[in-house]
């Protein structure tokens, strides 16, 4: 039984990516700020792997990169409203250094895109007007993060009966477990 409720989560996911407005192209990244305390923020799905690496791209100077460093534990959390289909997908993040991969993905980006990597100062650095931003026009501040999957759960949201199952991968197949919602 969970096999059809694993091909529905993939195809969600799936689709996120190469559907045009399907809820699953955003996602909220989870992270282990500095001091500890949880951080989130809504990401772009980029891609998502035969093998369930997911695919996102930031700014190298982002605080994500700097939480990541130091704890590589992430949460991705999917809504899709219409179908009442939450997915959190947990996992451990690893940022991508090589010149050559990141340059291929780079090139890759339309300039309106590439524009929020080149901005002459951090994200999250404080401004006096949304207008006084300047942009790099020499080099970028491109970054890549790739979270290959150790966990997904599947919680479906019915008046009459919540469904969740945890998916967990044993050996090279994924085996669902029914949990109470």
């Amino acid at each position: 039984m969970s096999n059809i409720y694993f091909n529905e989560l993939v195809g969600h996911l799936k689709a996120g990516v190469n559907t045009h407005g399907h809820p699953f192209r955003y996602a909220v990244l989870g992270t282990t700020g500095l001091h500890n305390e949880p951080q989130l923020r809504t990401v772009v799905l980029r891609e998502v792997s035969d093998k369930f690496v997911f695919r996102i791209f930031t700014d190298s100077r982002s605080n994500k990169i700097k939480q990541l460093v130091k704890n590589n534990q992430v949460s991705l959390l999917f809504y899709h409203a219409e179908e009442m289909l939450q997915a959190t997908i947990n996992g451990k993040a690893k940022i991508i250094t090589d010149p050559e991969v990141i340059q291929s993905y780079w090139s890759g980006i339309g300039p309106n895109a590439q524009k929020d990597y080149t901005t002459d100062k951090a994200p999250g650095s404080e401004i006096k007007n949304a207008q006084s931003i300047s942009y790099l026009t020499d080099h970028h501040h491109f970054s890549i993060i790739y979270v290959t999957t150790s966990s997904m759960q599947y919680l479906k949201l019915n008046r009459k009966q919540h469904l969740k199952i945890q998916f967990t991968k044993v050996d090279a197949n994924w085996q669902g477990t029914l949990l109470v919602p």
